[in-house]
């Protein structure tokens, strides 16, 4: 059996007590009442697996978990999913999706902290890779009745390894291209986002649309947080000129793999199109 494990492109959390206040850049995703009624969180997320080929045996969405306010109650911690879709950048309290009544996955939370908790939708994922249900998102309602706050890592924390993810396991092969990611160089050396790699080949291509030239390279990381350049012995580094494309693979095996870029020329940044595929 082969496993994928990926990052959501939306997650952001939305608050009742602030309901014209969007929370895109918050490094959390906050879960369940705080301080009293009125004062609920709810979280979003969304995955795109429009490129995902595979025949899929199960799916569980994983979530950090590293603040427990009430941790001597049980409180429950429900997904459903969206009924519309959302823009994290802008969604609210007030403006967020309509939601299915009925439940995808449902867990109880005590007193855990500092670890990733775990919800199995193996059924929502076979249906969005199918095509028999929407995939606009997920929401995740926390205990609403009492105080009982919970929150968990977004993808705005500054280490990758505390992120959400969605693990997803198959009968056989499988292969997932992501979505493009567009990119502008600067004076300093900045990571595409992070992909889970793990005994897998990770193949990256790369397109410079700018107008100066731009360097790249592949690196690898351990946790999501220390990065080693990916360059066999006596390799330089690929500087792309405008209209320039390259492809580039990993031939060594961490949990994670990126694009490194850099503008070539001081104070001359160029724009950048990074491909992502996965073969497991």
């Amino acid at each position: 059996m082969n496993t994928i494990k990926l990052f959501p492109t939306q997650n952001v959390y939305i608050s009742q007590y602030y309901p014209s206040t969007n929370y895109s850049q918050a490094p959390s995703l906050d879960v369940g009442r705080f301080t009293g009624p009125g004062d609920a969180k709810r979280a979003l997320l969304q995955f795109d697996l429009s490129s995902l080929v595979g025949n899929i045996e199960s799916a569980y969405l994983s979530l950090y978990l590293y603040r427990n306010e009430v941790p001597s109650i049980s409180k429950p911690s429900t997904i459903y999913q969206l009924e519309n879709s959302f823009n994290q950048n802008t969604v609210t309290y007030n403006t967020a999706p309509s939601y299915s009544s009925t439940a995808e996955a449902s867990i109880a939370i005590t007193n855990e902290t500092n670890k990733f908790i775990q919800w199995d939708i193996t059924s929502l994922v076979k249906g969005w890779i199918e095509n028999t249900i929407t995939n606009n998102g997920i929401i995740l309602i926390g205990l609403e009745s009492a105080n009982g706050l919970v929150a968990y890592k977004s993808t705005r924390y500054t280490d990758s390894s505390y992120w959400p993810y969605l693990e997803i396991n198959f009968s056989g092969n499988y292969l997932f291209t992501y979505p493009v990611e567009n990119v502008t160089t600067t004076n300093d050396q900045n990571g595409s986002t992070p992909i889970f790699l793990g005994p897998r080949i990770a193949t990256f291509g790369i397109k410079n649309t700018g107008t100066h030239r731009g360097d790249v390279l592949i690196q690898l990381s351990p946790n999501g947080t220390t990065w080693i350049d990916h360059l066999p012995p006596a390799y330089t580094v690929p500087s792309l000129y405008p209209q320039d494309t390259i492809t580039l693979s990993t031939s060594a095996y961490f949990n994670y793999a990126r694009i490194a870029y850099t503008s070539h020329t001081l104070g001359e940044p160029t724009t950048l199109a990074i491909y992502a595929s996965i073969k497991g």
